[in-house]
Parts: structure tokens; sequence; C-alpha cells
């Protein structure tokens, strides 16, 4: 049974190139580049699966929603720290937490 022996598309130079590298095997340059093929048929279904997630987003709304979310962290912690100890402040005495009008020093 012959089977006749084309490149993959796009990849005649790399068979050239396998040619020289093997120039007793007359077969094994066509199975490298058809291998090679296939499996970059693969992981373009792959990333084409992701692409076409409509769950993704570009990086840069994603930096944007996790800046916000960290900002709105920090002023909650913020908000909860004044409610339990009061507000703080500094003055020359040094630090101090406003609590019922008073101030309480560190």
């Amino acid at each position: 049974m012959e089977l006749s022996e084309v490149a993959p598309p796009g990849r005649e130079k790399q068979v050239k190139a396998l040619k020289k590298k093997f120039p007793g095997d007359k077969s094994a340059p066509y199975k490298i580049a058809w291998a090679q093929h296939n499996r970059k048929q693969v992981d373009e279904s792959q990333t084409r699966y992701y692409k076409d997630d409509k769950k993704s987003i570009p990086y840069s709304e994603f930096y944007k929603k996790a800046r916000e979310a960290k900002i709105r962290k920090q002023s909650d912690e913020t908000r909860s720290d004044t409610k339990k100890h009061g507000v703080k402040g500094y003055d020359k005495k040094g630090s101090y937490r406003l609590v019922d009008g008073k101030k309480h020093y560190n």
C-alpha cells in the first residue's frame, strides 16, 4: 500500500529541512510535519473555545474592576474601624480617637 507523501499546508519548508536531517527515511519528515500540524490544530481549537467564552473580559476591564474592589474593601474596613473605635486623628500630643465627642489618646 503506497501512501502519497504530501506536506501539510504551510509546512513545505519544514518538510524540506527535515528531509536533510533524515536522509535515509523518506516518510519521517512527513510524519513529523503532520504530527505538529495536527497538534497545532488541537491547540487552536482549545484557545478558540476560550476566546468564544462570553465571560472573558479584556485585561483593562479586569484591572479596573480589581482596583475598584480593592478601594471598596479599604473603605469598608475604614468604615467598620471608625464605627468600632471612633474617628482617628492626630495632634501635638499624638494620635487619638474621637469617641462620643472626647479624645482618647492611644
